[in-house]
């Protein structure tokens, strides 16, 4: 009965005992491999199917595997029989052997010159070879071969030949990815083997090649050789295309190794170029993996990382309530197959105190939807933390400030935000504007005030925040009774109001206006003097009588206009009328 091969990650899993070797537990198995529990645990249950390992209970829930010596293995491993009746040496055996070494082989030569060795050893193969492609084109035999003494000066002519595709026996099989016997090569031509007389000289009568396969691809190719005629044997060849397709399996475990060690030596540059500590988590919840930071943010001693448990340290939360470890985000993803972001806590360290932490935790689930592990980031904000108190403290600090700035304020004030909504009124505006703060606060300037809408003070709103300049204006506002002279200052936020009660100069004026009037209407000359002597007004009937205009007039000190003499008159008449 013929083996199937083991698949690479089978292989990959039973590299991991040694023959005869002491008992792993599961978990050391999950380690070496760097996998989570459930997984190792179906990879070692199968291995245990195939009869690759054996295994037993420990304890009450534990199980440990161990790889049986080979002298145990005999009882169990038959002798076989080719189809011809010739024997094939413990073909489970060969199977066996050669799974193991391209398993544990460090490279593709290394499993190949195994694999041929093993091959030759364990079947009636004398002569065995390896074809590997060449850059250009076509195949090479390389320097990786197993041979019986007679065979020694084929292998040394050999050693070196190039094929093209599809030429001689390896380089059919190369081209059709397909086995090859040949039962008599003194019957073919030197066509078919261009080595035929060679061949022949040194006694080998019957070949076989096959490929070894990878995606699809022909990656190599075996020949093996013999010293007699051989018709078509279909369990050797059964016996040598399972080789073959264990060293398929280890060319793509060799490309998911190289590929796996560029994304490890990525990974590793990441975690410790990362500024935020990154560590992983298996399913037990125990620390597999932690980088520089998390030991700098943790102060987690170098010769104590691999002892230190997610408990070593106190956690509290923002209020300052202790933080079980079962509630740690790395233990919620674990439970629950799904992410926390940015959580934030307080934990309790040996030299820096209590800083601020805010962490963040995946699960990574196997191929059946478990959580095989988590990864965990962490970083330490306690200085964004003490940096947003202090601005908090600022911003208190400043609003206090500005509310009794604003009940200083003697003018009315108020501010507004973008959609004209009352966020603050001071006492003064509450007076003028007939409303309490409470009454306007959150309420629309247009919807209080409708009238407002008709004035220049709603242009001058939005100019304000559409420009982000200041604009003034001034208007008597029916509805309130009282002229308004007010100032708009443009904010991120809204705008802000300065505003005060005119209506009193606004009288004066217009009195002012009303007395202009009445003094340009009489025919006598009618001038003011301040209490420095200066020309303050002058009407034309004034100003005409030293040749000015009022406006040349107003402005000049008597003693420009008049003599010492009359100056003198003057001022004696002024201070009879300031006496009554």
């Amino acid at each position: 009965m013929t083996v199937p091969p083991l698949t690479q990650a089978l292989q990959e899993t039973l590299s991991v005992f040694d023959c005869g070797g002491d008992p792993l537990t599961t978990t050391e198995v999950a380690e070496e491999l760097g996998l989570g529990r459930r997984s190792t645990y179906e990879r070692l249950e199968r291995l245990a199917d195939e009869d690759c390992i054996e295994t037993k209970k420990a304890g009450a829930n534990a199980r440990v595997w161990w790889q049986p010596r080979v002298e145990d293995r005999e009882s169990t491993t038959g002798v076989g029989e080719g189809s011809d009746g010739s024997p094939i040496k413990d073909e489970r055996e060969l199977l066996y052997r050669t799974t193991r070494e391209i398993a544990e082989a460090d490279t593709f030569r290394e499993g190949l010159r195994g694999a041929i060795r093993d091959v030759c050893q364990k079947t009636e193969w004398e002569y065995g070879e390896v074809w590997l492609p060449v850059e250009d084109s076509g195949i090479r035999r390389i320097d990786v071969d197993y041979y019986e003494e007679g065979f020694a000066e084929f292998a040394a002519l050999s050693e070196g030949y190039t094929f093209d595709t599809g030429e001689g026996l390896p380089g059919r099989v190369w081209a059709t990815g397909e086995f090859e016997w040949a039962h008599d090569v003194e019957e073919g031509t030197t066509e078919e083997y261009p080595r035929q007389n060679a061949a022949l000289a040194t006694g080998l009568e019957s070949g076989l090649s096959v490929p070894i396969v990878a995606d699809d691809e022909t990656v190599a190719v075996l020949m093996f050789g013999m010293s007699e005629t051989r018709e078509v044997d279909e369990q050797l060849v059964d016996v040598v295309s399972s080789v073959a397709a264990d060293l398929g399996h280890l060319v793509l475990r060799r490309r998911a190794e190289q590929k796996m060690e560029r994304e490890r030596d990525l990974i590793e540059r990441i975690l410790e170029a990362s500024p935020v500590g990154i560590q992983v988590l298996d399913d037990e919840g125990e620390i597999t993996r932690m980088n520089e930071r998390v030991r700098e943010i943790l102060e987690i001693p170098a010769d104590r990382a691999d002892q230190y448990t997610p408990d070593d340290r106190a956690v509290y939360d923002g209020d300052g309530n202790p933080v079980d470890p079962e509630e740690h985000p790395f233990a919620r993803a674990l439970e629950t197959g799904e992410p926390v972001f940015d959580w934030e806590a307080v934990i309790e360290l040996p030299e820096a105190g209590r800083r601020w932490l805010s962490v963040n935790a995946a699960p990574v689930l196997d191929d059946d939807g478990n959580v095989e592990r988590v990864v965990t980031t962490g970083e330490d904000i306690t200085h964004h933390k003490r940096q947003a108190e202090r601005l908090q403290r600022q911003r208190d600090d400043l609003e206090s400030e500005l509310d009794e700035m604003f009940t200083r304020v003697d003018d009315a004030f108020y501010a507004v935000d973008k959609q004209f909504r009352f966020t603050y009124v001071n006492e003064r505006a509450e007076e003028l504007l007939q409303h309490s703060e409470t009454e306007l606060l959150g309420r629309s300037v247009w919807e209080v005030f409708p009238e407002a809408t008709e004035t220049p003070a709603y242009e001058a709103f939005h100019t304000a925040l559409e420009e982000q300049r200041q604009t003034e204006y001034e208007v008597f506002y029916e509805p309130l009774d009282f002229w308004v002279e007010a100032r708009v200052h443009p904010s991120e936020s809204g705008v802000s109001v300065y505003f005060r009660d005119i209506t009193e100069q606004k009288e004066r004026e217009q009195e002012l206006k009303r007395y202009e009037t009445i003094v340009e209407t009489v025919e006598e000359g009618i001038y003011v003097v301040d209490e420095d002597g200066y020309y303050t007004f002058a009407n034309e009937e004034v100003a005409s009588l030293f040749d000015l205009s009022p406006e040349g007039m107003t402005g000049l000190h008597t003693s420009d206009v008049v003599g010492e003499g009359t100056m003198t008159v003057g001022q004696q008449v002024d201070r009879k009328l300031r006496e009554g």
